[in-house]
């Protein structure tokens, strides 16, 4: 009989989420787990909104569940809002709410998502299809444009309280800085665009996520403008969105579903959560049954899959 008749791979934890495709997909966020971390990350941002910082930067390696975070904040803000609140649990939703009011609408979600393009026309492009910038041609729209455009816009959802806001998601936006690089391109424009979040009171929400810090894609620049790059990065926040060790563990354990185990493998398991007992005395019996529920995944894998995966590997290599 073959392991696959008896053991599963959840379809959620078998793609990986995009922002612009997946705002409106009802089973995007089917089985999302908001582990401590994601929540820590989500608190922080909203704390920060609170002190009147609006632009950040989620930044954390491949597979560390930026994108899904994201949209799972989008959708919470999103009129469906009610539908998503059990995500985040009781303690975080209702910080959220209590920071940043819907209005009779909700929150403009604008996702986009970084390619080898001038930013401007990428942004433009995306506020254009959600009906921000409905006057203006995107393709030839210049920055000056598009800020007036977003700070116009904001100031209505401030005045008729229609909108809670507007919240700009720009996933990938190494992608973005990689080609900027590249080209020797100046990136003031996101600058401008930080400061125009910074000083909307809580209205223009800005999150761009990364694999790394924006100076770090600056290497290759010379001095100057790697110092201009820094600069520009001290308009955002950054907040890391990394899932710790054990929090890779569960998850492995949601993912895989099975009708059996295997004795030997319950054996393995609990001789190996001895050996952490010993390093870690705080480590509780949930950690041991957590292991057991990553069956066939052989204990040691399970341990080790996490720390390996945060190498800079590739998307596809993942």
């Amino acid at each position: 009989m073959s392991i696959s008749n008896f053991v599963k791979i959840k379809s959620r934890y078998q793609r990986s989420v995009r922002v612009d495709k997946d705002l409106f997909e009802q089973d995007a966020l089917e089985g999302y787990i908001c582990i401590n971390s994601a929540q820590n990350a989500i608190l922080n941002t909203i704390r920060q909104i609170s002190g009147k910082q609006c632009a950040f930067t989620w930044t954390g390696p491949y597979g560390s569940g930026k994108s899904s975070l994201a949209l799972a904040f989008a959708r919470f803000l999103y009129p469906l809002k009610g539908e998503y609140t059990k995500v985040f649990g009781k303690k975080v939703g209702k910080e959220i709410e209590n920071t940043l009011p819907t209005g009779k609408e909700g929150w403009k979600i604008i996702p986009a998502v970084g390619r080898r393009e001038d930013p401007v026309h990428l942004i433009a492009s995306a506020l254009h299809e959600c009906g921000v910038i409905k006057t203006l041609n995107p393709e030839k729209i210049d920055s000056r444009e598009l800020l007036h455009s977003i700070d116009s816009f904001v100031k209505k959802c401030g005045a008729e309280k229609k909108n809670g806001g507007l919240l700009l998601i720009v996933d990938e936006m190494g992608k973005i800085l990689e080609s900027s690089a590249l080209d020797g391109k100046d990136i003031y424009f996101f600058q401008e665009l930080a400061e125009l979040a910074n000083r909307s009171e809580g209205k223009f929400i800005l999150i761009g996520i990364l694999h790394q810090a924006i100076q770090e894609y600056a290497q290759r620049l010379s001095r100057d403008m790697r110092d201009e790059w820094l600069k520009i990065h001290g308009r955002f926040s950054d907040i890391p969105v990394s899932t710790a060790g054990e929090e890779q563990i569960e998850l492995l354990s949601r993912a895989i579903t099975t009708s059996k185990t295997s004795n030997l493998y319950l054996s393995i398991a609990e001789d190996l959560f001895k050996q952490v007992k010993r390093n870690r005395p705080a480590a509780s019996e949930e950690l041991l049954e957590t292991i057991k529920s990553c069956w066939p995944l052989h204990p040691v894998v399970a341990f080790l899959l996490g720390p390996i995966s945060k190498k800079r590997f590739g998307q596809s290599q993942r």
